[in-house]
């Protein structure tokens, strides 16, 4: 968090402020006539990981620190009450999370001393607990201090270990967990004995994997051909994708799959009917079609029924579904093929949620785009966005005068992000404030007039942005 100090008229006088994670403006008045000074003061503490569920996002600052936002019914946010929040809250006070992941109610998250935390709906067991009670925030899964990475699915959860063991828990109705059965379970039970999984990611209802030795495998729900191997019939075993050993990584959408090659080309298979292999066509695929003949692709995420992808060059190209924004190309027309956003080349990883895209930059600022019903953009509001739009660091307004006027009331003036309401603060000096009005800012620019300045002889005013 960045610290405004500013002095009053005694030069002993001194005040630190830190309040809130999007920070605050302050304006002050000398000699009681104008404006003399607008300061911000942000949180620029960058993101350095992000994970998007289905109507939910999570973060971790570089500091360690675990942030969420979106639709929380179920405390899939983790932080305690219920409430759906539009803007990032922090997920306790710990500064030691090291991975997190979203699925479509419920978030898993590893700390760094390889413990595993889960938290939001539990119905099928998908937090791993051993019961099937819901929770509003972080519940230790098991005592092992051994976890390296985890995926969240639409009602399961995967999980690799240090030691290279692949272990899953949660819905199992399409053996989607991949331990041979069609069994459902609350705590975490080993996939098969192999020692040597590299990666994994979970879908809908389907799980994906990538070996040590670059061979893929999947298993779970493949009515779309999900599962890349010819054949639609759902597997409760993993099984091997063709017989390639050049797999560098895969992920899994609503019920779709998306790969990358050791070479930089991609590959897409499953359900197509809105584009989202990215193919130039609306067919089903059932096993892997190459997305064009490009490579250089670097990563790539899937959505419910959206694609997006980076490139070696950091630039970021997404396709499928876009009826809400999610593919931030600026409106919402479908397309079967990759779409560049944006012109920008500094885009450094991407994750895809049910609706919404979160992207983080070089620079370690956030932003997002898409369906934002339920606040999961984390601007400060529920408006759907059809841009990427910019989270983090704090996109804060600042005065541009504070005049009194001859009737001796106090007139502010203030431009920033439109769409944002702000509590208004005044203070005498410096240290003792008090809420007095709200200001919304719906065009860029807005005033707001302190009618009870005559007899408060307010100098100091400060904007924080309402959740």
């Amino acid at each position: 968090m960045k610290h405004i100090r500013q002095h009053d008229e005694n030069p002993q006088s001194w005040l630190t402020f830190a309040r809130g994670i999007r920070g605050f403006t302050l304006g002050i008045m000398a000699g009681g006539m104008g404006l003399i000074a607008s300061t911000v003061a942000a949180n620029d503490a960058s993101f350095q990981s992000i994970a998007a569920g289905n109507w939910h996002t999570v973060a971790i600052q570089a500091d360690g620190s675990l942030w969420a936002w979106g639709r929380n019914d179920v405390g899939q946010l983790g932080i305690g009450p219920t409430a759906a929040q539009s803007s990032p809250v922090q997920v306790g006070t710990g500064q030691n999370w090291r991975a997190v992941a979203a699925g479509y109610q419920h978030t898993v998250a590893v700390k760094t001393d390889g413990t595993l935390w889960a938290w939001g709906y539990n119905g099928w067991g998908q937090l791993g607990i051993g019961s099937y009670t819901t929770t509003n925030q972080p519940v230790q899964v098991g005592t092992d201090q051994d976890w390296r990475s985890v995926a969240a699915g639409g009602d399961h959860t995967v999980a690799l270990k240090t030691d290279g063991t692949l272990w899953a828990w949660g819905g199992n109705s399409y053996g989607q967990l991949g331990i041979g059965s069609y069994t459902t379970t609350n705590q975490p039970v080993q996939v098969g004995a192999g020692q040597d999984w590299q990666a994994v990611a979970a879908g809908g209802y389907h799980t994906v994997a990538v070996k040590t030795d670059g061979t893929l495998w999947a298993w779970g729900g493949n009515d779309y051909g999900q599962l890349g191997i010819g054949p639609t019939a759902d597997q409760s075993s993993p099984v091997q994708v063709g017989t390639g050993q050049d797999w560098r990584a895969a992920v899994a959408g609503g019920g779709h799959t998306v790969a990358l090659k050791a070479d930089g080309s991609l590959w897409a298979w499953g359900k197509n009917g809105v584009g989202q292999l990215g193919i130039g066509t609306i067919e089903n695929q059932t096993s892997p079609v190459q997305v064009g003949t490009d490579q250089n692709w670097r990563a790539v995420v899937a959505g419910r029924e959206h694609t997006v992808a980076l490139k070696a060059d950091g630039g970021l190209w997404a396709w499928g579904v876009n009826s809400s924004g999610q593919l931030g190309i600026g409106f919402y027309t479908t397309t079967n093929q990759p779409v560049q956003v944006g012109t920008d080349q500094d885009w450094r990883s991407v994750a895809a949620g049910g609706d919404h895209t979160v992207a983080l930059k070089t620079d370690g600022s956030l932003w997002t785009w898409g369906w934002n019903r339920f606040g999961q953009v984390g601007n400060g509001t529920t408006e759907t966005q059809y841009s990427p739009t910019p989270i983090w660091p704090a996109q804060l307004p600042k005065f541009t005068s504070i005049t009194r006027q001859p009737n001796g009331q106090i007139l502010l003036n203030v431009e920033g992000p439109t769409n944002v309401v702000y509590w208004v603060l005044g203070s005498t000096n410096l240290l003792n404030w008090h809420e007095i009005g709200s200001l919304t800012n719906a065009t860029g620019s807005a005033s707001w007039r302190d009618t009870t300045a005559p007899n408060l002889h307010r100098r100091f005013y400060r904007l924080e942005q309402q959740p």
